[in-house]
């Protein structure tokens, strides 16, 4: 009972630290994301994707048209491709690209031993007793997610932005849950700098 207890105090600290930033271009003070394709670029391509399909869906809830084209440019080897795929978007009606960058993913397998010290995770056993000793500790993982939307004619940066964040625990360090953190703190500042609409709320129809 006291290794449960222990287990779930240290489960439920773990939490973390995400800071966010964006700046909308004064030129397109007015301007609101209508028809994005969005283009993420890392080395981890499966975040990658769930990058992109976690803020397609943020910005079509919140009447954004908008798809993923990732895998798409992965096969771009030269100028050209890129170009046809511009015309294919414009020809298509988007009128927005929304660059993702992927950076500094890093994470920390620590465990706090007693007295507060930090160590590894260690795990031992007492063969009188078959008594199990496991000092549990909280993970870190940190990861940056840069984006800068560009209008697709011009070319010009219509808003840059950046998430930072800080992880622990090992529901929090998942990817699923660092993209749904980083996605949306990037749609939160989108809405806060008028990028997009906040998203309508919805009620129950009752009838």
């Amino acid at each position: 009972m006291k290794f449960l207890t222990t287990l779930v105090c240290v489960l439920a600290v773990c939490a973390g630290c995400t800071t966010v930033s964006g700046l909308k271009n004064p030129k397109y003070i007015e301007r609101s994301l209508s028809n994005a394709a969005i283009l993420v670029v890392g080395n981890d391509i499966d975040i990658g994707l769930n990058i992109e399909k976690t803020m397609a869906t943020a910005f079509l809830d919140r009447s954004v048209k908008a798809i993923g084209i990732t895998e798409e440019m992965q096969f771009a080897r030269r100028d050209e491709d890129v170009k046809s795929i511009k015309e294919r978007l414009l020809k298509s009606g988007f009128s927005e690209i929304v660059y993702v960058k992927i950076g500094d993913i890093a994470q920390s397998d620590i465990a706090f031993g007693a007295g507060g010290k930090v160590n590894n995770i260690v795990y031992t056993t007492s063969a009188d007793t078959s008594e199990i000793t496991m000092y549990l500790g909280a993970p870190t993982r940190y990861m940056n997610i840069s984006c800068q939307i560009d209008d697709l004619v011009s070319g010009e940066a219509i808003w840059k932005g950046k998430v930072k964040m800080q992880a622990q625990g090992l529901v929090m360090i998942r990817d699923r849950a660092m993209v749904e953190n980083g996605v949306a703190s990037i749609v939160g500042e989108l809405e806060n700098d008028t990028v997009i609409l906040r998203k309508r709320a919805t009620y129950p129809d009752y009838q």
